[in-house]
């Protein structure tokens, strides 16, 4: 299998990216819309999409990076992963850990010194191995 991870571009941004999304969550907008979306994002230095592609260009995983520039630390920077989502039969564990690797160089590349990661406590044991360890607890107010 070939595949290619690679940041989010417009033209990926197409019928087969919202199958892969909608794994996760419906996506009530059109491709347009989105990819007004996306250029928006784009301009935005804090915020970085990763995808995996195969060699046909159809979007198989997505992770949404945030960075957040602390106040009280001065430089350093934390990445929040976000948004991670799988396409159906394509939940390979070697693409995901291949996916971390790249997301662990491009933070050390981008002086981050810290990566938090929201997650399904079924996946605590993968996460570990990749070096994640258990950080607190969290909790989040759904604002409509």
């Amino acid at each position: 299998m070939n595949y290619e991870i690679k940041e989010l571009s417009e033209e990926l941004i197409n019928e087969s990216f919202f199958e892969t999304c909608s794994n996760l969550r419906n996506i009530d907008k059109s491709i347009d819309d989105t990819k007004k979306l996306f250029s928006k994002m784009k301009n935005d230095s804090n915020s970085i999409t990763l995808v995996v592609v195969e060699n046909n260009n159809i979007v198989i995983w997505s992770i949404s990076l945030l960075i957040e520039q602390k106040f009280l630390m001065w430089h350093a920077k934390w990445w929040h992963l976000e948004d991670v989502v799988v396409r159906k039969g394509h939940e390979w564990k070697w693409i995901w850990k291949a996916m971390v690797d790249e997301i662990t160089k491009i933070a050390k590349d981008k002086w981050c010194e810290v990566i938090m990661l929201s997650f399904n406590s079924k996946y605590i044991k993968f996460y570990e191995k990749c070096g994640y360890k258990i950080n607190s607890n969290s909790m989040k107010l759904v604002i409509k």
